[in-house]
């Protein structure tokens, strides 16, 4: 678990922003591609690859959901996290 700083933040942004632009590539090829389909064209594999080449360029995420409550928690979890032991009896 990591709860993002002000550089880790920027860089979530920029990774967003990059999927986006890309998506927007992808979106572009899938229509190309349709049409290209439609027409019974040969040159649907070369496109098929393409739209491959930027899928894989995409950045991707792994997402949870967490309850309303769970930021409540923010300071201790941190507070845990920059401990090297805990302290805690036996």
């Amino acid at each position: 678990m990591a709860f993002e700083s002000g550089p880790e933040f920027n860089a979530s942004i920029e990774e967003i922003v990059h999927n986006s632009v890309i998506e927007l590539s992808i979106e572009k090829l899938k229509d190309e591609l349709k049409r290209i389909k439609a027409r019974n064209s040969h040159a649907s594999g070369d496109m098929t690859n393409r739209l491959a080449f930027h899928m894989n360029q995409l950045e991707s995420y792994d997402l949870i959901e967490i309850s309303k409550s769970f930021f409540a928690y923010q300071p201790v979890m941190k507070t845990l996290q920059s401990m090297e032991t805990v302290p805690f009896s036996e």
